[in-house]
Order: structure tokens, then sequence, then C-alpha cells
């Protein structure tokens, strides 16, 4: 990974639980308590009113 990107972290039932808007390249970053996945979005749309509708 060469660049930033914007990661959310879901929980069961797919709600953001955590938004971190801008990881930079080679950044390790723990486990968020009870999320299952995790999206690796472009930066331009990690903004929490865009994600949730």
């Amino acid at each position: 990974m060469c660049f930033d990107v914007g990661v959310v972290y879901l929980d069961k039932s797919n709600r953001v639980s955590k938004v971190i808007k801008s990881l930079k390249p080679f950044k390790i970053v723990f486990p968020v308590k009870n999320s299952v996945s995790i999206l690796e979005i472009p930066l331009n749309i990690t903004n929490a009113e865009e994600l949730v509708g």
C-alpha cells in the first residue's frame, strides 16, 4: 500500500463501529472490539455522513 486509505470497521450487523479517515502506508492498527469486517476505501468517501446515508 503506497497511499493513504480510509478504513471502516463493521460489526456483524454491518453497522459502522469505527472509522479511520486516513491510514498512512505501512501503519499497523489494532483490532476493534465486536468488528467482524473491514472496508478499505478511497479517502474522498470516508466522511461518516456519506457512509450511513
